[in-house]
């Protein structure tokens, strides 16, 4: 699985990821309402700029491995560039989960 594509869709980060492995690739989206950490940069779901600066780096990434903890504390490592932390505890301002995936095709 590699990331394809960063941004932000109405009031939340996304990353994009496709799994080309299958007969047919399959594309998901991560989206964050929840503090997040690429390397050394943080914020939550409303720091736009910073998000976009920091999810740059790991963009067009191959995955090497996810781990989700007992608190939905998730952790997505890339080969050669920072990893993505997103917490699982919502904050005042999360309207559902504090991250989910969404497939955009299928």
């Amino acid at each position: 699985m590699f990331v394809i594509e960063v941004g932000t869709r109405q009031a939340w980060p996304f990353i994009g990821f496709c799994d080309d492995t299958g007969i047919k690739a399959r594309e998901l989206r991560l989206y964050l309402d929840a503090p997040w950490a690429v390397g050394g940069t943080s914020g939550d779901a409303v720091a736009h700029e910073a998000w976009m600066v920091s999810a740059l780096e790991i963009n067009n990434r191959a995955v090497s491995h996810v781990s989700v903890d007992a608190d939905s504390n998730l952790r997505i490592d890339l080969f050669n560039a920072p990893s993505l932390t997103v917490s699982g505890e919502p904050t005042a301002s999360t309207v559902g989960e504090p991250w989910w995936f969404g497939e955009l095709n299928g």
